[in-house]
């Protein structure tokens, strides 16, 4: 530690630190660096403390207050914080010492940029069983001016107007929620026109309806154009039913200014991307530069998400999407015991596929079109045990013919960049 720097100024070292820090794998290191000049220690500090992750329940907690009376200052270098809930009920006062310890930290904490709330699965907890003290402290921090990113994971009776008051926070720019429920509780209202000044990015997954409904009517369910998205380009969606897909589409059809949309069917969703057309056209027509369209081996009628999806590109065809540049489509399709021949394989993706062909090689459907990438997963049931060799061949030479003569229309534009993929795998589900 007493070492003398050698040649280097500290400023070279400091870059150097920074390196290691920005690169995951090393991040390990940080520690040893910190060991070996004095000098080091607070830049290795500022890295190994700036992203910390609590569980409610671990004996971690009770360190707390020993760590904030020899050394308040490692807490300035938090700027992502990460509280783990849990359903578990230690004994009383294990539980009382543990809220107490971690409510100290979380009134410690200044200036977070980034906040996450959750419950690891299988488990949800519900906001109103937690106690008030540590919900209170919570609130604090994700109403923070310097916050900037939150995401919220499997809770429910999270209160409404406490998500509705983050639209006062001046530089938040992300929100995720997964699987949250909004209750209506009494205290301030949000504002009755919700403006979001700073918000670019909703990420919202399966089971969070009632959150995304609340983001986007603000305190005015039957007024859902109430709210204001002015600066929102990114929308990562994914749903798993049709409460999803309609919050999914409020939310859509309330950005104007979106540039790049990914929508998402869940595992074993039954949705499909049924009425998405509409919804873009209602918001961000203008502005859409990158659509994505993925499914993740969804249930029986697996191939609906696909078949829906052309008359889908269809109605935004004609022009309307101006700027348009790049189209991503991943789908999962599903071929029985009994139907994974490669006649019902051609058949089964052919005449879409040269719908596709036909959409997208009219140069006045999507005038700036660039990029299209399709891709398949084919997932053939076979419960034998083994893989069927002739099978496989006959797989890949027909996924040759489809990419041959199925989209000859747009190999024969230069401008776009075709990827096409079809892949199998065996299942035996």
């Amino acid at each position: 530690m007493s070492q003398p720097l050698g040649a280097l100024s500290l400023g070279i070292y400091a870059l150097i630190i920074e390196q290691v820090a920005t690169n995951w794998c090393l991040k390990s290191a940080l520690k040893a660096l910190s060991l070996t000049h004095r000098s080091f220690v607070p830049l290795c500090q500022k890295y190994i403390f700036s992203s910390i992750t609590i569980p409610c329940s671990s004996p971690k907690v009770d360190t707390f207050p020993d760590i904030l009376q020899a050394s308040p200052h490692l807490f300035d270098n938090v700027k992502s914080f990460t509280y783990d809930l849990d359903d578990t009920d230690p004994p009383a006062p294990v539980k009382a010492r543990r809220n107490d310890n971690t409510v100290q930290l979380l009134e410690r904490l200044q200036g977070l940029d980034a906040l996450t709330i959750s419950t690891p699965e299988p488990y949800e907890v519900r906001w109103n069983l937690i106690d008030a003290r540590i919900t209170d402290a919570l609130l604090r921090l994700i109403h923070s001016l310097s916050l900037r990113s939150l995401h919220l994971e499997r809770i429910r009776n999270f209160p409404k107007n406490a998500l509705l008051q983050l639209s006062n926070s001046p530089n938040i720019k992300s929100i995720s929620v997964s699987a949250v429920g909004i209750e209506d509780t009494a205290g301030a209202l949000a504002p009755l026109t919700t403006i979001w000044p700073q918000l670019s990015k909703v990420s919202a997954y399966p089971r969070s309806a009632e959150a995304v409904s609340a983001l986007v009517a603000g305190i005015s369910p039957s007024n859902p154009s109430v709210a204001q998205f002015p600066h929102l380009r990114e929308i990562f969606t994914e749903w798993e039913d049709d409460k999803d897909m309609n919050a999914s589409h409020q939310l859509i059809g309330s950005a104007s200014q979106l540039d790049d949309l990914f929508c998402s069917l869940s595992k074993n969703s039954m949705a499909t991307f049924e009425g998405l057309a509409a919804s873009i056209l209602k918001g961000s027509s203008q502005t859409l530069r990158v659509v994505k369209l993925y499914t993740t081996e969804p249930d029986e009628d697996v191939d609906e998400p696909f078949l829906k999806s052309i008359p889908e590109l269809q109605q935004l065809a004609g022009g309307k999407m101006k700027v348009l540049e790049r189209i991503d489509m991943n789908f999962n399709l599903f071929l029985g015991d009994s139907d994974y021949s490669p006649k019902n394989l051609w058949k089964s993706i052919s005449a879409q596929s040269k719908s596709l062909d036909d959409i997208f090689a009219d140069r006045n459907a999507f005038p700036a079109l660039r990029s299209i990438s399709i891709y398949f997963i084919v997932s053939i049931f076979d419960d034998s045990g083994y893989e069927n060799f002739t099978l496989v061949r006959q797989f890949h030479a027909v996924s040759k013919l489809i990419r041959e003569k199925l989209f000859r229309n747009l190999d024969g534009i230069p401008t776009i960049n075709l990827s096409f993929r079809l892949e199998m795998e065996w299942t035996d589900e």
